[in-house]
């Protein structure tokens, strides 16, 4: 199991933004139900993947600037 991508959404102008991790195995296929762990702009947010192996953190209002994104959990529930 990897995170394959991690994307970025905005709203509100761009003034509000979320990291979405997707998580697939190793033939490519969505892993549904990972326990996933994330830190996004120094905040830390955890859950499960969703239908499509993926992941959202909660919305942030950020100012400009830059911000790192990077998965500090993943593990397969039972």
């Amino acid at each position: 199991m990897f995170v394959t991508d991690i994307s970025f959404q905005s709203r509100k102008g761009n003034k509000e933004w979320r990291a979405i991790f997707e998580v697939r195995d190793e033939l490519g296929a969505a892993v549904i139900g990972a326990s996933i762990t994330v830190t996004f702009a120094g905040q830390t947010f955890s859950g499960q993947t969703d239908g499509n192996g993926q992941f959202r953190s909660d919305w942030l209002r950020l100012s400009s600037g830059s911000y790192e994104a990077e998965v500090t959990d993943l593990a397969l529930t039972d």
